[in-house]
């Protein structure tokens, strides 16, 4: 059986508590087109949270039908609007990257205030965009840098699995060197992670997310990274995979 280990800081790797109920309560209709519709983000822990990242789904009628994502804007309860962030999911009759389709379902992203053991109210309605986040993310040939805030900030490579190459936060280098990913044949011999590549799935001013995939040996793996504005934490969901399974695996994996 290989051996698989991997190296790599653990202090701004987190799992969130946090659910957002989606009601389905519908108010009355905004000006433009899209009937608001207002949700819960639940806490249920003893700690009050604040600023904790969301993402969740809302369903668009197909009529009167809404096409751009432009319009949407996310309230909290005293009626402000908050840095948020829209993907269409799925549209009707088509694929959701034709524009010109009416949006099916929208996935939302941002930052909510709940009390321990409580829970707040939020609203996404239609009309002008709401503020924008602090997030941005900068690509060359061989990284991605994601900016979450001021001096803080995470350096990605493209071409290997490295976790982190680098990592600042509130301007303090917190990583002595880039990060490993290594797996070992039965022999003891090292076997690197190869045909890496590396695309930015999801970016914005609120939320990004870059995905990894790259073989070791027979096997496969899939990376996500999952940035919010204003955090100096990290999701990283890491998948190790074997195409060979349900019986057809190789021996030597």
């Amino acid at each position: 059986m290989s051996q698989f280990q991997g190296k790599a800081p653990s202090a701004f790797i987190r799992r969130s508590t946090f659910v957002a109920a989606f009601l389905l309560a519908a108010t009355a209709a905004a000006p433009a087109q899209f009937a608001a519709q207002t949700f819960t983000v639940i806490n249920g822990t003893a700690q009050t949270r604040t600023q904790e990242p969301v993402t969740f789904g809302f369903p668009v009628p197909k009529t009167p039908a809404v096409t751009s994502l432009t319009g949407f804007r996310i309230v909290n309860a005293a009626g402000q609007a908050v840095p948020a962030q829209f993907r269409a999911l799925t549209r009707w009759g088509g694929d959701r990257d034709v524009a010109t389709l009416p949006l099916r379902w929208v996935q939302a992203s941002f930052k909510a205030d709940a009390p321990a053991n409580g829970a707040s109210t939020y609203t996404v309605s239609w009309s002008s965009a709401g503020p924008a986040g602090t997030l941005s993310v900068v690509q060359t040939s061989s990284t991605v840098t994601v900016t979450t805030g001021t001096n803080t900030s995470f350096v990605l490579s493209k071409t290997g699995f490295t976790l982190f190459n680098a990592a600042t936060v509130n301007g303090t280098a917190i990583l002595t060197g880039a990060g490993s990913l290594t797996m070992q044949a039965p022999g003891g011999a090292s076997i690197p992670a190869t045909s890496v590549t590396t695309v930015v799935e999801q970016s914005g001013s609120v939320s990004a997310v870059v995905r990894q995939n790259g073989s070791l040996g027979e096997l496969r793996y899939t990376c996500r990274w999952t940035f919010f504005a204003g955090r100096s934490d990290v999701v990283v969901d890491f998948r190790l995979e074997n195409p060979k399974c349900f019986g057809v695996a190789a021996s030597n994996v």
